[in-house]
């Protein structure tokens, strides 16, 4: 999709989740569009968070610089009308796939399918350039907190 005359595209996904609560998740990129299938084994027993962090990839270089970093209860994002950056987004996930828009998290088979970038309202000011999206969905209440899926998004705006 061309945004301002910027084409942003979703270019890879992976994801990594514990058995004990996912029989599947899986994110597939292709077309510069995101699917992504999750089902969930056991209603979650507390609120879920989510760490994540934006990187930009230095041109010319393996590295990558961070440019933002959250860390957030996706529940009290879904039950508060905030404005922030990150609220926003995961508030337009939640509308766009078919998986309740309030906590808990009950068990169920969930799809999003043909996301797009610009249907997340990636800000403009983002520069063009390869950005990778690392997010973790965890239990925070328990020592040591019990990770609940680590995902990666390559997102390449032109």
């Amino acid at each position: 999709m061309t945004i301002l005359g910027q084409q942003i595209l979703f270019t890879s996904a992976d994801v990594k989740s514990n058995s004990t609560f996912f029989q599947e998740f899986a994110m597939v990129a292709q077309n510069g569009s995101l699917d992504i299938f999750m089902n969930i084994t056991q209603d979650f027993p507390q609120d879920p968070w989510i760490s994540m962090a934006i990187l930009m990839k230095i041109p010319n270089k393996t590295e990558h610089r961070k440019l933002l970093q959250y860390n957030v209860n996706m529940c009290k994002i879904l039950s508060k009308n905030e404005r922030s950056l990150i609220s926003i987004w995961l508030q337009n996930i939640f509308k766009l796939g078919d998986i309740p828009k309030k906590c808990p998290i009950i068990e169920g088979y969930y799809t999003w399918c043909g996301l797009r970038p610009e249907m997340l309202n990636i800000p403009p000011f983002f520069a063009r350039g390869e950005y990778c999206v690392k997010m973790e969905l965890y239990f925070r209440q328990r020592k040591p907190k019990i990770s609940l899926a680590n995902m990666t998004i390559i997102v390449e705006k032109k």
